[in-house]
């Protein structure tokens, strides 16, 4: 027996809708919590979602237009209908990790001074460190902590001041 609301075989489920502005908003949300983390404020990065063919180079998820002078920039991010048109192009579900995009993208932002974009070998040697720089404070940020500590706490008696500026 066919329960009400659900739909038969020959019925297909509706596509879930997105608010691709509140989707948006998050993402932006997220994105200044990264720029504070990696002290970037300075910046006014703006977010925005974008379909697969609006993000240059062909197999990027996201990327980052930078204006250095006024410390003004745009981080394009693949929306969320078309991940699954790429993610067979990177490692486990990178394609779908936000949080790694944005640090990805903002970590160009901090290597501005030392990118050679004229150099394609420097260039590939760039995107390789930032992408496992990202990869690394992503997940040192997202990773649970143990509930009890790897290392014990030790009482250390406080240290009594010592003239001269030694300390035993």
């Amino acid at each position: 027996m066919v329960q009400p609301n659900q739909p038969t075989d020959n019925e297909a489920e509706p596509p879930v809708l997105l608010d691709l502005e509140k989707v948006e908003e998050m993402l932006q949300a997220e994105c200044l919590l990264w720029q504070q983390r990696l002290r970037l404020q300075d910046w006014n990065v703006h977010v925005k979602l974008c379909r697969l063919n609006e993000i240059s180079g062909g197999d990027a998820i996201a990327n980052i237009t930078h204006y250095e002078e006024r410390k003004d920039a745009v981080m394009k991010l693949l929306a969320p209908m078309d991940i699954p048109l790429v993610k067979d192009e990177f490692l486990g579900c990178e394609a779908s990790n936000y949080d790694l995009s944005i640090v990805h993208e903002l970590l160009h932002l901090h290597l501005l001074p030392l990118s050679d974009y004229n150099n394609p070998a420097k260039r590939v040697a760039e995107e390789q460190a930032i992408n496992a720089i990202s990869r690394c404070l992503v997940e040192a940020i997202t990773l649970k902590q143990p509930e009890t500590p790897l290392i014990k706490p030790v009482e250390v008696p406080a240290m009594t001041p010592v003239i001269a500026g030694h300390y035993l």
